[in-house]
């Protein structure tokens, strides 16, 4: 079986960046490290009332309690966050950090080195909660992905896919923007699609 490298950021800073080592799993296609990196997420932490109420309050999902979300993901859910989409200006390939899907309601701390990564990719509101991991996959969608290399020393904020995320950003945001504008010009209601990690909403809306 083919492997390939990815990286964990400590949520205690006190701890080094390290760099692991995968398998692809034999006939499945796609992004592997949600998977994968599911289980890590199992740590038995419940889902905090007042959080929950806060973060739904309104909406459908509001009527759920702590213990039913709790049990549903007792197993680990994990959540892949884009840093970088894949392009045409990137050969295809996109570097995603990867999260607790609920560890903002497990009242998780902040993970400062990832969250100031994301930052300096443009994704100026996003705060991302507990432990992080962070991988490359390439590939024109997520169907035809297939997880490549992502090393240690690509976590330098200097470093090439860096600046060229901290660009794609804003041009996203820009176009975004625009469109949004159009929309407001002909009348038409905007729909919140879902947000980022922590609120941010992503610049197509997506999470």
């Amino acid at each position: 079986m083919t492997k390939f490298t990815y990286c964990w950021i400590p949520v205690d800073e006190s701890q080094p960046y390290q760099e692991l080592v995968a398998e692809r799993l034999p006939d499945s296609g796609g992004d592997q490290l949600p998977l994968l990196l599911k289980s890590n997420f199992a740590d038995g932490a419940g889902v905090d009332d007042d959080i929950l109420r806060r973060q739904f309050a309104g909406t459908v999902a509001g009527a759920v309690s702590s213990a039913a979300v709790t049990g549903a993901t007792a197993g680990g859910s994990c959540e892949a966050f884009p840093l970088v989409r894949p392009s045409e200006t990137n050969n295809y390939c996109g570097i995603n950090v990867y999260l607790d899907e609920i560890g903002v309601l497990k009242n998780l701390p902040i993970n400062p080195r990832a969250t100031a990564l994301a930052k300096t990719c443009g994704h100026s509101d996003v705060a991302l909660h507990g432990e992080i991991y962070i991988g490359r996959a390439r590939g024109k969608n997520v169907e035809q992905s297939t997880n490549v290399d992502f090393t240690i020393d690509e976590l330098d904020s200097s470093a090439t896919w860096v600046q060229a995320a901290r660009m794609e950003t804003l041009q996203q945001s820009e176009r975004a923007q625009a469109f949004h504008s159009q929309l407001d010009a002909k009348g038409v209601a905007r729909v919140d699609a879902g947000s980022a990690p922590d609120g941010d909403d992503d610049a197509d809306g997506s999470k």
